[in-house]
């Protein structure tokens, strides 16, 4: 046989089916953490979200369940991702009661230092 032949025969058969890939990345995964975590993660108007979706390749929801209390994080991506995303977020959230207090020790230091910061147009004494 020669080669057009052959060729001419593969072309006459049927094509197999398409594979269909089924990637559960529409799956989300949920989880609750305290609102003072995710402040604290992402920030009290949560505008550090977009940031953190970008470096993880990874949709986040943070959604008020109990005011003052529980907040939901839901994650939607690769499966990969979303455990590492919910590992990082839930060791975070095992920190000691004794660092919760030093952070929100540290957010009213740097309260009152803003409030204490001198105008900018306030001239400064020179440094001799």
């Amino acid at each position: 046989m020669d080669t057009c032949s052959v060729l001419g025969a593969l072309l006459r058969l049927p094509l197999p089916p398409p594979r269909a890939r089924t990637q559960l990345w529409w799956l989300p995964v949920g989880f609750y953490v305290d609102v003072w975590l995710a402040d604290c993660v992402f920030g009290p108007d949560q505008a550090v979200i977009p940031e953190t979706e970008w470096k993880s390749r990874a949709l986040l929801t943070v959604d008020i369940v109990n005011p003052g209390n529980l907040v939901e994080i839901t994650i939607l991506g690769q499966p990969r991702v979303q455990n590492q995303v919910k590992r990082v977020l839930l060791s975070l959230s095992s920190w000691p009661p004794e660092h919760r207090a030093r952070v929100v020790m540290m957010e009213q230091l740097e309260e009152s230092l803003k409030a204490c910061a001198p105008c900018p147009q306030t001239p400064q004494c020179p440094v001799a």
